[in-house]
């Protein structure tokens, strides 16, 4: 089996309330996609279309970090909106893309439980 390979890691992009929407870079079928956010308030709901949370880390009363994923179906996925249920607190956010993973089951098990 190939080890993993990065590929690219985006633009972050930013907005000091309100959604934020990441371009991506070229990738290709079955690269893995890791969507990283930093946002600087803790009650806000997130909602990414087709992608899967994979962890959740607050940090007291400023900030919630969260991780993202998604396998590329092909090579024009569009681009995620991180989608906020308000408009306060700064967003921040870029995806990481990786080549070479398993197909067979989900490539980011190794994750394990945040703490």
């Amino acid at each position: 089996m190939a080890v993993p390979t990065f590929v690219s890691v985006s633009s972050v992009v930013g907005s000091c309330g309100g959604d934020v929407t990441v371009t991506l870079g070229a990738h290709t079928t079955n690269d893995i996609m890791l969507l990283g956010l930093v946002i600087r308030d803790t009650n806000d709901t997130v909602a990414v279309s087709s992608w899967t949370q994979i962890a959740t880390w607050d940090r007291g009363t400023a900030a919630r970090y969260q991780l993202w994923g998604r396998r590329a179906e092909s090579a024009a996925e569009p681009n995620p909106l991180v989608d906020k249920d308000s408009t306060t607190g700064d967003t921040y956010a870029a995806v990481s893309i990786y080549r070479g993973c398993i197909t067979t089951e989900t490539a980011w098990e190794v994750v394990g439980a945040s703490t």
